[in-house]
């Protein structure tokens, strides 16, 4: 199983429980499937129930945020190939670092930054700020040096945070809630770079290579990187996960809804440049004649049911109210009457 679908089915779980939390847990729906045809849209019902996401419903999407990401974020954090530098002193000291080859390619020095912890806020009108904290940088080189020399470079800087805001809404025509990842903002600290001998014999020789070694050169290399990480791949990186989250997948255009002009583009359902959102909720189909098979064997009443999160969304007073799209029906049984 791919990777998106693990991530599509742990975010549809995490919004289906909140909205049984907030509901009651009401056991109703027990034993119905995910399958069946699709949802007649003429039997949508819009803000069919009104949900309040309170600051433990924060918590709750906070505590299930973090893996969600890190499905988009590289595995095991932020690696930087620190190019190697080397040189001759006056013939002295041959020297150099970072000689053998990066993992990405290239030859140098993984420097990793990790990704730690991930804080949610809610801000007005409708937008969750989701605070990515990527954690100091340590790392130490060793200098090779001949004759042997015991140095070994020094590479520190504070952990930074990054904030995206998941700007939630429920665009037509199905009014479904979807996100769009906006406004990525970072304060990068400076990094501290030295060469540090360990007071051995000739650890003298280190100031000759001090002397030599282009410190701005490497402190621009390393937060260089870090920004075109964070300027380019992060907002590709989450972006792409956004769009295999949020949209609406599609085989042919009959999977898409005839409202507002979507067409089926590249496997999704388009309006313009924009995706139609896939319902984050449940939709199947519950056969109730099985319920009275004990009194009645072999009645056939097939339900069709639908409840997603959808209709409106408005951040206020440090939590989200948001509406549920539901629905129930089925077809008429010929011996029942038409309502007139």
């Amino acid at each position: 199983m791919s990777r998106v679908s693990d991530v599509q089915k742990i975010g549809r779980g995490a919004f289906l429980l909140m909205m049984l939390a907030a509901c009651g847990r009401s056991s109703g729906c027990g034993g119905c499937d995910t399958e069946g045809p699709p949802f007649p849209n003429k039997d949508r019902v819009q803000s069919a129930i009104q949900v309040r996401l309170t600051d433990n419903g924060v918590g709750f999407l906070e505590d299930n945020l973090e893996p969600l990401l890190s499905q988009a974020l590289p595995e095991g954090g932020l690696n930087v190939c620190l190019p190697g530098q080397g040189g001759n002193i006056i013939g002295l000291v041959q020297w150099g670092f970072c000689q053998q080859p990066c993992a990405s390619g290239g030859q140098g020095c993984d420097i990793n930054i990790g990704i730690g912890n991930v804080d949610l806020a809610v801000v007005e009108p409708s937008i969750v700020r989701a605070t990515v904290t990527f954690r100091e940088l340590a790392a130490a080189i060793d200098i090779f040096a001949n004759p042997i020399v015991d140095c070994r470079l020094s590479i520190n800087g504070a952990g930074f945070p990054v904030t995206v805001d998941l700007n939630l809404s429920t665009p037509d025509p199905t009014r479904d809630l979807t996100f769009s990842v906006e406004n990525p903002q970072y304060q990068l600290s400076d990094i501290e770079i030295r060469l540090m001998g360990n007071g051995q014999a000739l650890s003298f020789l280190c100031d000759l290579i001090d002397g030599v070694i282009n410190f701005p050169l490497i402190g621009d290399l390393i937060i260089g990187a870090v920004q075109g990480f964070v300027d380019d791949a992060l907002p590709d990186l989450i972006g792409g996960f956004v769009d295999d989250f949020t949209c609406r997948t599609c085989a042919g255009p009959e999977d898409c809804p005839a409202e507002g002009g979507a067409v089926c583009d590249g496997g999704r359902c388009v309006i313009g440049d924009r995706c139609v959102p896939a319902p984050l909720g449940i939709q199947g189909e519950l056969n109730t004649g099985e319920l009275l098979s004990g009194f009645s064997p072999g009645l056939e009443a097939r339900l069709q049911y639908l409840l997603t999160p959808g209709s409106y969304v408005q951040a206020e007073n440090e939590g989200l109210s948001l509406g549920v799209i539901g629905g129930a029906t089925a077809e008429r049984n010929c011996c029942v009457p038409p309502q007139l």
